[in-house]
């Protein structure tokens, strides 16, 4: 008995392990945060197991994991809209490498197929591998590969289901003709080969979804970038006419200070204030009013102030970004703009002469500290720290909160967000 509840203990962990790698290697779906939270889920799962293989006997207990183990996107994983959606995938998708490693195993040793099933160890070191794996996938990342998050929707989701059914139905018919006549090498050698097509498959059809997802990335990177151009065609357009008009005053300067001298000589006061408003008419300068030492940064800033102060949006604009700053001015344009449109949307919510912006650039050795604070009428979606959309259709909107956490994640910076006495505040380290 005590041997049973040993294997029965191993092969839940070596279960929970890869479906959980896969949500958080895979997927990118972070780990619970909340430890108690977390204990209770594998607490629950395992006293369930037990229950379940006193009652019915181990072999039970051990082929309903694949029900139980919802405890991990319900206890262990963050909230995120995808992670029951992706849980059919996840199951079938360890299953099949663990078939594969299976195979593989009963054909070094020479075995049918079957018996590995009924071998506690080896199915326990069948299990292990993908596992193995998946800890191999995550160093590779941790050094620096990086695998963008797929954004799955309709289609992928269509393909991604597609091809579980048509992998289950693979390895169904594998498992329906593995009591049949056929030799154990033969067997095992169709098996292993099935196995594997059946594994090429879901990697193709995944990485079909990733580069699904690059192309839309791309394209929103796209829109963006041609937006902060258009942006930034229009600050040096007001350089240039606000440099010619320089130009031009100090040019006609001799003439204007000598038709000056002859109104003062003949006191004719009037004239003098006349032509006075008259220069200031001709020659009036058109000041850009925020100036933040990035010139990328400054033409997103005056072009939003100017949004800002016809909805009479208050901003105020303090601290400068160093001249050698290391991130790139898409970047930060990209930080700046999406903040500047949060702060917008949240001031709107506010009545006329309540609706404030402050924005504080800071630097310390190769750290620039980015701060933006706006009134807001209540706490915005934050879940565990992070900024999450409150308009009904989440799928459209929330996009520009996640390109700032993207850019953020790719210099290894921090942002942290919080709401306190009708201020929400965004803090940015990168």
């Amino acid at each position: 008995m005590i041997i049973q509840v040993l294997y029965l203990i191993a092969y839940l962990i070596t279960e929970f392990l890869n479906y959980i790698l896969m949500y958080h290697l895979v997927f990118q779906i972070p780990f619970q945060q909340n430890r108690r939270k977390l204990l209770s889920g594998v607490t629950v799962l395992l006293i369930l197991h037990f229950v379940i293989g006193f009652i019915c006997g181990i072999r039970t207990s051990e082929s309903i994991s694949f029900i139980t183990m919802l405890a991990i996107p319900i206890f262990c994983l963050e909230p995120d809209k995808d992670k029951y959606k992706l849980y059919p995938y996840v199951v079938i998708g360890t299953s099949v490498f663990v078939i594969a490693a299976s195979f593989a195993v009963a054909l070094i040793m020479h075995l049918p197929e079957v018996s590995i099933g009924n071998s506690g160890i080896l199915l326990l070191v069948c299990q292990s591998i993908p596992t193995a794996l998946l800890l191999l996938f995550g160093v590779l990342k941790r050094k620096g590969y990086y695998f963008e998050k797929p954004r799955l929707h309709r289609v992928q989701y269509f393909i991604l289901y597609t091809s579980i059914i048509c992998v289950y139905f693979l390895l169904a018919w594998l498992q329906a003709f593995s009591a049949d006549n056929w030799t154990e090498e033969t067997f095992n050698i169709y098996g292993l080969l099935a196995s594997v097509t059946g594994t090429v498959l879901l990697m193709l059809v995944l990485w079909q979804c990733v580069v699904q997802s690059r192309e839309e990335c791309l394209k929103v990177k796209t829109d963006e970038y041609e937006r902060y151009m258009i942006l930034q065609e229009k600050y040096f357009s007001q350089i240039i006419e606000q440099d010619n008009r320089i130009r031009g005053y100090r040019h006609d300067m001799a003439a204007h200070l000598a038709v000056l001298g002859s109104f003062c000589e003949n006191g004719e006061v009037d004239k003098l204030e006349a032509y006075i408003k008259e220069i200031e008419k001709n020659y009036c300068m058109e000041d850009l009013k925020y100036h933040t030492g990035s010139r990328s940064v400054d033409a997103v800033i005056n072009q939003v102030a100017g949004e800002y102060e016809k909805r009479e949006i208050s901003l105020v604009v303090e601290g400068n970004i160093p001249a050698d700053c290391k991130i790139q001015a898409y970047d930060l344009c990209t930080i700046f703009y999406n903040l500047l449109q949060n702060a917008e949307e949240a001031c709107l919510r506010q009545k006329e002469g309540e609706r404030k912006v402050l924005i504080s650039n800071n630097s310390y050795q190769d750290i620039l500290f980015i701060t933006v604070k706006n009134t807001a009428d209540g706490a915005p979606g934050l879940i565990n720290g992070r900024l999450h959309t409150t308009k009904p259709d989440r799928e459209a909107h929330g996009i520009g909160s996640i390109n700032i956490e993207n850019t953020v994640r790719k210099y290894h910076g921090s942002i942290q967000y919080q709401y306190d006495n009708g201020w929400f505040t965004a803090e940015i380290k990168i």
